[in-house]
């Protein structure tokens, strides 16, 4: 349950909420970068995700706490750690719903009743997909795992994905010409919607 608040960061923010103790800025980044990581990579550690999802609204609900003492210009650290878990915890409990299924969660929500979306292209074109979105940085300004992005995209889309890492080996084998053929053709897709919309601006 506390696994997170016995952090560098936590210690660093008690420090920082005593009246005249100094601590540097760039040694709050560091501390603050490190309980990020463990945070979004740790889940793997704990005995199921309902004790991961205990162990985030525990350690938000310490920040909290903490946040009242610590001084404005240093608050922004505890703001986007409150923000970032909040994320998590939203993520967890709707991977605790698809595992336990919505009508037994007890974080059930009618969000959970919505039908999940067909993927009805090649297991390769959504694994080079999800590469390209978790390269770029588009989903959680980078801060999301590889393998967490792969569970969020199999829940989405109905599909199961297993040993991505071997799939994005028979990515990479491509001929360099051809290394990106779903993202070419996403692209070739779109460009022929823009002409199409440009020859007949009526259209939908």
């Amino acid at each position: 349950m506390k696994r997170f608040i016995a952090t560098k960061f936590f210690h660093a923010m008690q420090e920082v909420s005593q009246k005249g103790t100094l601590v540097d800025m760039h040694v709050l980044r560091n501390v603050y970068d490190e309980v990020v990581v463990m945070i979004l990579s740790e889940y793997d550690n704990f005995k199921n995700l309902v004790a991961y999802r205990n162990a985030l609204v525990y350690t938000v609900s310490e920040i909290k706490g903490m946040a009242k003492q610590v001084p404005p210009k240093k608050q922004f650290f505890i703001i986007n750690l409150i923000t970032l878990i909040d994320k998590q915890i939203e993520w967890v409990e709707k991977q605790i719903a698809v595992e336990q299924g919505a009508q037994f969660c007890p974080y059930y929500s009618k969000e959970a009743e919505k039908v999940t979306l067909q993927w009805t292209d090649g297991l390769i074109d959504l694994v080079e997909l999800t590469y390209a979105l978790h390269a770029s940085g588009s989903i959680d300004n980078g801060e999301i795992t590889l393998t967490q992005l792969f569970q969020k995209m199999g829940a989405f889309f109905g599909i199961e994905v297993k040993e991505f890492s071997r799939t994005f080996s028979d990515v990479k084998s491509r001929t360099k010409g051809d290394r990106t053929s779903f993202l070419n053709k996403l692209k070739r897709a779109l460009i022929g919607k823009l002409e199409d919309a440009d020859e007949k601006p009526s259209r939908k």
